[in-house]
């Protein structure tokens, strides 16, 4: 009854858990699979437990050359979308055209999304919290 009770109270933070659970699965995977010794290269089946991935990185294959080559196309990657965000500021800035809203909509709406998100979820707890503390108050032998 007790247990009951408590996942009654507390049933955002078991589904909050579940998810984060959920979105950390894969990474656990990996790791796991990271002391693996593969019986191939495309098998993901656990054959033989080695730190020899640990202990030498650059050891299997080309391994050090992907992360290097991974490196220059994230540095490529960064420059050529710093020059093309800059030129578009300075379009969106100097010129009007038709899509200037439309455009500036589309470039806010990444960065607002992280603000909608807390503040739906602050919404949530403080409406969570005022009716939990309407319910005590409520109940309270005064």
């Amino acid at each position: 009854m007790k247990l009951g009770r408590w996942l009654a109270d507390h049933w955002v933070m078991a589904a909050g858990v579940l998810v984060l659970g959920y979105l950390f699965l894969p990474i656990a995977v990996v790791v796991g699979l990271s002391f693996n010794k593969p019986s191939s290269r495309l098998s993901y089946d656990f054959n033989e437990f080695t730190l020899d991935n640990w202990t030498n990185p650059c050891g299997p294959g080309d391994m050090c050359d992907a992360v290097v080559r991974s490196v220059q196309i994230g540095f490529i990657a960064t420059i050529v979308a710093t020059v093309l965000g800059t030129l578009m500021a300075f379009a969106l800035v100097r010129h009007r055209f038709r899509g200037r809203s439309a455009t500036n909509l589309l470039i806010f709406l990444p960065m607002a999304t992280p603000e909608v998100v807390m503040g739906s979820s602050l919404l949530a707890l403080f409406v969570a919290g005022a009716y939990r503390w309407a319910w005590a108050r409520s109940s309270s032998p005064t």
